[in-house]
């Protein structure tokens, strides 16, 4: 007879020793500087698009060889520049063809990663506290996590993605905010622990609402403590759990799955 183990125990023992490396350390950024902590918040928004591989690397690089991940340059662009063009240039040679790059929108002005990167340039700069300056968002808020996790939840471009710019910005040690928001809901975990029957909800088409992903986050917090989303991540990865015609669920060792088989 088939033992049923927990799911989290699976991935686990699954996952072993492995080494964890931060992406912000496998890209060469060091957000404990001025410049590497606003890269991390760039790689956030490039992060945030439903693909993977090694566009947003290529992107990044581009970018930094160009002196657009440089804070103040990317402030005083104008929506006339030829600034503007160059870098849709950059994301439509690397960034999977332009994709959400830079859009027209219903009012008449811009939209995209481009402008999210620039908006986000230029309220930093201009924030009173922070003066351009991103590594004090910690001390803006006290240290507190909840407050940290709000201001970056309603940035342009972030989102879910603010998980991972504090998981980034907690193991690189720049801030020191409490693990249960540093757990990355993406698809791959969020729909891992829906199948796991570990939360009871995780929307297909839709994105999740904040309460659902700090539901998530929290969850995996408190079983991989810090290991973050990694297990996870990567155990559903190697086992295609998204993928209905190529899942290996003759492979793998989870029996308390909603979609097995």
């Amino acid at each position: 007879m088939t033992q049923h183990r927990d799911p989290f125990e699976v991935v686990r023992n699954w996952w072993g020793s492995k080494k964890l490396n931060s992406d912000t350390e496998r890209l060469g950024i060091d957000p404990s500087t001025q410049q590497g902590a606003f890269e991390c918040l760039i790689l956030g928004i490039l992060y945030s698009i439903d693909d993977t591989g090694p566009a947003i690397k290529n992107t990044l690089d581009a970018l930094r060889k160009n002196g657009y991940t440089q804070i103040g340059l990317l402030s005083r662009i104008s929506p006339n520049s030829g600034d503007l063009e160059r870098m849709y240039q950059i994301f439509k040679d690397n960034y999977f063809h332009g994709r959400l790059a830079l859009y027209p929108t219903k009012e008449g002005s811009f939209g995209g990663k481009i402008m999210q990167i620039i908006g986000n340039a230029v309220d930093i700069l201009a924030d009173q506290h922070l003066r351009g300056d991103f590594r004090k968002l910690n001390s803006l808020h006290d240290g507190d996590g909840y407050r940290m996790f709000k201001w970056l939840w309603k940035r342009p471009g972030i989102k879910k993605k603010a998980f991972w710019i504090m998981r980034e910005m907690r193991m690189q040690r720049v801030w020191n905010v409490e693990g249960k928001y540093c757990c990355v809901p993406d698809k791959q975990v969020g729909s891992s622990l829906k199948r796991w029957n570990k939360i009871t909800e995780w929307p297909d088409k839709r994105s999740p609402s904040f309460k659902m992903c700090l539901e998530c986050s929290e969850k995996v917090w408190e079983h991989f403590g810090e290991l973050y989303d990694f297990p996870i991540l990567h155990y559903a990865r190697a086992y295609k759990c998204n993928s209905k015609d190529l899942r290996r669920c003759a492979d793998c060792a989870i029996m308390e799955c909603k979609d097995r088989f």
